[in-house]
């Protein structure tokens, strides 16, 4: 039975609610992902139920992902910030810049923010800058601050000038030591005055400089480059009792007044086998553990390697290098396809490497 239609009137001038079912249903409240979702003789709109009689809306993408020309429903606005928002006009969004952040208002749109810095100004964003914490040079520079100079460590206001000069390295030790006597590394880098060392500890920093400490070796190195000491030469210069010399490839170990730069010792080698010759004229696993010892690597193989001839020789049509074999009077390149004999795996990867394996070697006068 029908509501007469001074019943509706009267409803409507009370300020009732009165809503007219169109279709079997009209879908709730509830959300949805496809029509399956929805009762009997609804559809699926833009995540909601509605009747399959009422022409579905433009769904409004969500403002975090909104873009200039997407589609929109009317009255929809996505803020941008302080000085920018899209507003959906005509079905599809546009950039709206309000007045008060206009050129003609003196408004300038920002610069690209420094390196670990954002704009978080109001109510225009460029007012403030807020930065995280930019590594400069030893130094962190604190939240507000850029580097202004790596080679000073000097960190600024952003809207201060800087004098780009270069500042003599700063090698004096870190002061930051690890807690306890725990021996767990805790993933901190230092300069110690002489090398980078990891901290040891028990659970943390300790000291003025843990919040500039590295968080890897190589960020350490590449800051201590400047700082890093010579040895052998004319003089010879030595390292600590932690450290070797590390000589230029190629080198002569130190020969011909050559110098070299201390490095820290490795204390754990991984377990590899790739036997080298030091230049103390020992032989080790590998190069790492030659360094452990304090020497720099000669060349790869035994300090003395046997006079004998070795067994190997290149098949096939290929001419690929595939090392230098001893002939029992000199070093040959070996070239081919693959390799074939029993020192194969014996083969040296460059001729001055085995040239200097074979020196001892007496070689017979050629006529």
């Amino acid at each position: 039975m029908r509501a007469p239609a001074f019943l509706l009137i009267a409803l409507t001038a009370l300020g009732c609610g009165y809503r007219v079912r169109v279709g079997a249903h009209d879908g709730g409240a509830g959300s949805c992902a496809s029509d399956g979702d929805c009762a009997l003789g609804n559809q699926c709109a833009c995540g909601r139920c509605i009747s399959l009689d009422v022409l579905p809306p433009a769904c409004d993408p969500p403002c975090d992902v909104a873009q200039v020309g997407d589609a929109c429903s009317a009255g929809r606005v996505c803020s941008r910030g302080p000085c920018e928002r899209l507003e959906c006009r005509s079905g599809s969004f546009v950039r709206v810049v309000p007045p008060e952040c206009t050129p003609d208002a003196g408004w300038c749109e920002c610069p690209p923010p420094p390196p670990g810095c954002h704009y978080d100004g109001m109510p225009c964003v460029c007012d403030h800058l807020t930065c995280e914490g930019e590594r400069c040079g030893r130094n962190v520079c604190p939240v507000g601050t850029v580097c202004c100079n790596a080679s000073c460590g000097a960190c600024v206001a952003p809207d201060l000038s800087c004098t780009d000069v270069e500042c003599p390295p700063d090698c004096s030790p870190m002061e930051a030591t690890g807690d306890g006597v725990c021996g767990r590394a805790l993933g901190l880098w230092i300069w110690n005055g002489s090398a980078c060392i990891e901290l040891h500890g028990c659970s943390t920093c300790q000291g003025p400089d843990c919040a500039n400490a590295f968080t890897t070796r190589a960020e350490c190195v590449a800051v201590f480059s400047a700082c890093a000491r010579s040895c052998g030469g004319f003089v010879g210069a030595t390292c600590t009792t932690t450290e070797y010399c590390d000589f230029p490839d190629p080198h002569a170990c130190g020969g011909a007044d050559e110098t070299g730069t201390c490095r820290e010792r490795p204390t754990v080698c991984p377990p590899v086998i790739h036997e080298v010759c030091g230049c103390d004229r020992l032989l080790y696993q590998s190069e790492c553990d030659a360094y452990g010892a304090g020497t720099d690597v000669d060349y790869e193989g035994p300090c003395e390697a046997s006079c004998e001839a070795q067994n190997a020789r290149g098949t096939g049509d290929c001419d690929a290098l595939l090392g230098w074999a001893w002939t029992g009077v000199d070093c040959r390149s070996v070239s081919g396809c693959e390799c074939t004999g029993t020192d194969c795996a014996d083969l040296w990867s460059d001729v001055s490497d085995c040239q200097r394996a074979h020196g001892h070697c007496v070689v017979p006068l050629t006529p």
